[in-house]
């Protein structure tokens, strides 16, 4: 998840926190990766200037990961709301997008919710650490704190 500041990708997110409207598809213990756009930015501009760089591959990602119900509970705070998710399973979803892609699709109408979208609630959580510092010299600045 890249962020920052001055990003609206994420107004949504944020709107639907503030509100109460915006459930967590699964059980909120999604781990999840978060990296500041400006972190992201300094990693491939030293990806691009460091000769041990050179022909390797990198995963850039936040230094350590949160999980999905700490992420909302944080907007929660941040903006003043108290912190309440309707948490929905992740299977009605998935079955959603299908069929809203398998029906969109075919007529180029993009589909409103799409299995990718869902992707982001499976678990998955990278380790990072020993390459980004091995060859690129590479530590993320700006994180979210993991409870």
């Amino acid at each position: 998840m890249i962020w920052g500041p001055n990003d609206k990708r994420f107004l949504k997110l944020f709107r639907g926190i503030e509100k109460g409207t915006l459930p967590i598809i699964g059980d909120g213990k999604t781990w999840t990766h978060w990296i500041m756009n400006d972190d992201l930015a300094r990693a491939f501009r030293l990806a691009g200037k460091t000769e041990a760089a050179r022909n390797q591959t990198f995963i850039i990602a936040g230094d350590r990961p949160v999980t999905m119900s700490y992420v909302y509970e944080q907007i929660a705070l941040n903006i003043g709301v108290k912190p309440k998710f309707l948490k929905i399973p992740i299977f009605p979803i998935c079955l959603t997008g299908a069929s809203c892609e398998s029906v969109c699709l075919p007529f180029g109408i993009e589909p409103t919710l799409f299995r990718r979208r869902v992707e982001f609630t499976q678990r998955i959580v990278l380790s990072i650490a020993a390459r980004h510092v091995k060859f690129l010299g590479f530590q993320p600045r700006g994180h979210l704190k993991r409870k």
